[in-house]
């Protein structure tokens, strides 16, 4: 991992981390990524204890870092945990970048057939009450 502390950088941003965070609560909870408020708690948000853990731990590989389990509850929102996390990590980048991250989801995509992609697309709407694709 590059390590851009001597200069001063800050490699990892609090408002990259939040992004990511945002990316990860719409995947578990639903919730468009736009109508998420990074000022309420994950508790409000509709993160239960397990998806918090695994949030937790996904967190801890997307930085490359051991992180405490009770770090969501040490942080109660997405706002002040990103704001400590980009404080603790300063000159130090995340283990796998969001390029990574969506590279390989597009790659998933591109290997569904147009059907596959249809009822998958019609699966995620319904779970979030919009079903009028079908």
């Amino acid at each position: 991992m590059k390590d851009s502390s001597e200069n001063g950088n800050t490699a990892l941003s609090a408002e990259t981390i939040q992004a990511w965070i945002i990316l990860q609560l719409s995947h578990a909870t639903g919730i468009e990524p736009s109508q998420i408020d990074t000022r309420l708690t994950f508790d409000s948000l509709g993160l239960d204890s397990l998806r918090a853990f695994i949030l937790t731990g996904d967190l801890a590989e997307w930085l490359g870092r051991d992180l405490p389990a009770t770090l969501l509850w040490d942080y109660p929102t997405i706002e002040a945990l990103a704001r400590r996390l980009a404080e603790n990590w300063k000159g130090r980048e995340p283990a796998v970048t969001f390029r990574d991250e969506m590279s390989h989801t597009f790659e998933e995509i591109e290997k569904l057939s147009e059907a596959e992609a249809h009822d998958a697309l019609v699966k995620t709407r319904t779970k979030k009450g919009r079903n009028h694709l079908s």
